[in-house]
């Protein structure tokens, strides 16, 4: 166990809540040694200003809270840390105001009622997920969590944190996967470029992922960066920004969940059905995921 007694934070939400729509959502994609994840726990390493430490997360039905326990040095950097949190699990969403707009859909409909309360899944670290869509382009979502999970345990640092969940490493940052050549990670020459674009961009602070930042301006600078596309940058606004509107139209997940044979129908329907979902078109595209798992 970790040294010392945490520090624990009571964070409120909206109601409904839907708390292992975004675990279940988070644990495919969770990074080994950085991430854990079970269907009530979420548990992660984080870096601060040059600190490290790591937060776990709880939540037992009916509880009008979620638990978040933080273990880090700088207290001071706590309110930061929960803000975070609550960005990452969605927890300010009108969630019942969007539930009620997008059940008038008659496709929605049941999907909404079969699973109310549903959030849009952020991520801790930013530049952290862009690396992670990058690699989960036309892959899956298992190969690219073995893919990015190398990244961790190559260029990260060792996190000294003790834990109970197989914490190991911190992801490494913008500084050195811009630098980094990526021998024996299994990526092709392409990603590794884009990544290695990527992270020189944030540096550069051409590519920013502050909360004030318009979503126009965010997609336009990761779309100049070359092997980022539409379906890639609409992923990062959604679960970075948690844009609202956002909708990678050309998901095979996606195509599949509109579908009534089972094959990806035409990008063109998904756009014409979408039209009466907007403004939470990413909201939607969280129902239409979530239909085709068998939970």
């Amino acid at each position: 166990m970790p040294p010392g007694k945490p520090e624990v934070l009571a964070l409120s939400f909206h109601p409904p809540f839907n708390f292992r729509q975004v675990t279940g959502f988070l644990k495919s994609r969770a990074i080994p040694n950085v991430e854990y994840v079970e269907n009530d726990i979420y548990s992660r390493s984080i870096a601060i200003d040059g600190q490290s430490g790591c937060f776990t997360v709880s939540f037992a039905p009916n509880d009008p809270s979620i638990r978040l326990e933080i273990y880090f040095p700088d207290h001071a950097k706590l309110p930061l840390i929960a803000y975070n949190v609550k960005q990452m699990f969605d927890l300010n969403a009108p969630v019942q105001m969007i539930d009620d707009h997008l059940k008038k859909d008659r496709f929605l409909s049941s999907m909404v009622a079969r699973r109310p309360g549903i959030r849009l899944p952020g991520s801790f670290n930013p530049f952290e997920l862009c690396i992670r869509a990058i690699i989960g382009q036309q892959i899956s979502v298992k190969g690219a969590s073995t893919l990015i999970g190398r990244i961790a345990v190559g260029y990260g640092e060792r996190l000294t944190t003790r834990n109970s969940f197989g914490l190991k490493y911190l992801f490494p940052g913008p500084e050195k996967l811009a630098e980094a050549d990526f021998e024996g990670i299994g990526l092709t020459k392409a990603r590794t470029a884009t990544i290695q674009h990527l992270s020189t961009a944030v540096l550069q602070g051409r590519v920013s992922f502050r909360a004030s930042i318009d979503p126009g301006q965010l997609r336009k600078a990761l779309l100049n960066i070359k092997g980022i596309g539409e379906w890639t940058a609409q992923y990062i606004l959604l679960r970075t920004l948690k844009y609202p509107d956002a909708m990678p139209w050309s998901d095979l997940g996606l195509l599949k969940a509109i579908s009534s044979d089972g094959k990806p129908a035409p990008e063109k329907r998904l756009k014409e059905m979408s039209l009466p979902w907007k403004p939470y078109r990413a909201y939607a595209a969280m129902h239409l995921w979530s239909s085709l798992t068998k939970n």
